[in-house]
């Protein structure tokens, strides 16, 4: 587990962005691939989602009328960015992500007031909703290596994913 970092940050840098609901998030390609190669088996992939992941991950959630949505592996805020423009504006997003250069970058790049960032394991979920005293989530969205975890692992993340649910959310 990490040294769980909790914040709700407000800012924007950078020059190369993606839109997000007027909210802009720099892209940061490079920082995603350097801490790729650094850890790929944390980030599982050497460069960030796709808007085409992101379309695939959240065209079947109902983000408009979402309370809370939870991203697990939230890395530099590609799927971040989709999420936030599909929510309405009384919702929340938390994310959640190991690798604290990322957060750091989204504390630092994003504006919206609706994304609060933790810097811990998706397996402290239930004590991250605590902290934020936040009650169970409307959507939980995920873009964790699963496949690529020890197997105790990736069933203590998802039993933990489950209890942070709603009764017949996704």
């Amino acid at each position: 587990m990490t040294g769980m970092h909790i914040s709700a940050q407000l800012g924007r840098k950078g020059t190369v962005e993606a839109e997000q609901g007027g909210q802009c998030i720099p892209v940061a390609y490079g920082l995603f691939f350097t801490e790729s190669l650094r850890s790929l088996k944390a980030t599982a992939s050497l460069v960030p989602s796709s808007r085409f992941l992101s379309s695939a991950l959240l065209d079947p959630i109902d983000l408009r009328n979402a309370r809370l949505v939870v991203e697990l592996g939230c890395g530099t805020g590609a799927v971040t960015c989709e999420i936030l423009s599909r929510m309405g504006p009384g919702g929340q997003l938390l994310t959640l992500d190991t690798n604290e250069k990322f957060i750091r970058h989204l504390r630092q790049n994003c504006r919206d007031p609706r994304l609060l960032s933790a810097h811990a394991s998706a397996e402290e979920l239930p004590s991250v909703l605590r902290t934020f005293r936040l009650r169970s989530a409307n959507a939980i969205v995920s873009s964790l290596g699963l496949t690529q975890m020890d197997p105790e692992l990736r069933l203590r993340i998802i039993r933990y994913a489950y209890v942070s649910l709603d009764p017949g959310a996704l």
